[in-house]
């Protein structure tokens, strides 16, 4: 009996070292299996993996997603790459850097929602958050910063092997090219917009004969150059305003939410001054913040409930 929970201990030692190895390693195991293309090369710039690192900030004893079992289940020889022996200033990230990293961020910032949804029409991938959090004066989490961290590692690792545009956004699309075109070209319906908001006004105006010009006129001065817009003529006009239609319906969806999210940020924070931990605060927006009302009577309704405890 009195060896038992020696053997308990020891078996919890060994896990322990099983999982701090499995941390270590990530980038290493990513790297691999993106090289064989069993993987795509911008994981770490996806909310998949930025959702699991949340849940293993709260719960030190959850794997990675994606671990070195993947490795050999594949028949693959791991690099076990656990620093940049060539680099020595770039390592991975083990328990006690992210709760660090975690500490420090409870002291100075708040997570604005949890968990991410993959669909945002404005956010599409943890650099977009980042980008989004700065731009609203917020301090991004620490998964969200050890997202272009990772990204910046496996770049460094494979040491040439994948480009920036790789470990950030994927591999670069037939037809479609970067990212960076991608996303220009999801903005063609908003400079077309400008220009009808500017000419509909005109007596007898016609979306369609506006559209064909428009689109036909794209090499000329009076227009910015659209890669997009070579796509289209007068022949598939009406596939053109099908996707103005939808993007106009996506516009309207896009600015509730953002609205949505705005009054929730400022509701939270109220409820931060006040003097309510992060966890009682996540509890009560999930249970009483209601979308279609605003910061203050969101905040009088959740005070409400809480004084007639």
């Amino acid at each position: 009996m009195k060896d038992e929970p020696k053997k308990d201990l020891e078996e919890e030692y060994l896990e322990e070292e099983y999982l701090t190895e499995e941390l270590l390693m990530e980038e290493s195991t990513v790297m691999d299996l993106a090289i064989n293309g069993l993987l795509e090369s911008n994981y770490f710039n996806t909310f998949e993996w930025s959702n699991n690192l949340y849940e293993r900030i709260k719960n030190n004893k959850i794997y990675p997603l994606i671990t070195s079992d993947d490795i050999f289940s594949n028949n693959l020889k791991p690099s076990l790459s656990y620093t940049l022996n060539d680099m020595n200033n770039y390592q991975s990230l083990g328990f006690r850097e992210l709760e660090l990293l975690e500490s420090k961020f409870s002291k100075v910032g708040f997570r604005q929602f949890y968990p991410i949804p993959e669909t945002y029409y404005f956010i599409d991938n943890p650099i977009d958050l980042f980008m989004n959090d700065i731009l609203s004066g917020s301090i991004p989490p620490p998964e969200i910063l050890l997202s272009i961290y990772k990204c910046f590692n496996l770049y460094f690792m494979a040491k040439g092997k994948f480009t920036l545009e790789d470990v950030f956004y994927g591999k670069l699309i037939k037809r479609a090219g970067s990212y960076a075109q991608r996303k220009f070209s999801k903005q063609m319906y908003a400079q077309f917009h400008w220009y009808v908001t500017r000419a509909d006004y005109e007596p007898d105006f016609s979306l369609r004969d506006f559209a064909v010009k428009y689109v036909s006129n794209n090499d000329d001065d009076e227009y910015d150059d659209d890669p997009a817009l070579k796509y289209f003529h007068e022949d598939n006009i009406h596939s053109f305003l099908k996707g103005y239609d939808r993007w106009k319906v996506r516009m309207a969806e896009d600015k509730i939410q953002k609205n949505a999210i705005h009054e929730r940020n400022v509701t939270e924070s109220c409820l931060l001054a006040l003097g309510y931990k992060n966890e009682e605060i996540i509890d009560l927006m999930n249970n009483h913040f209601n979308t279609k009302d605003c910061a203050n009577t969101n905040l009088m309704n959740i005070l409400k409930v809480l004084t007639d405890k």
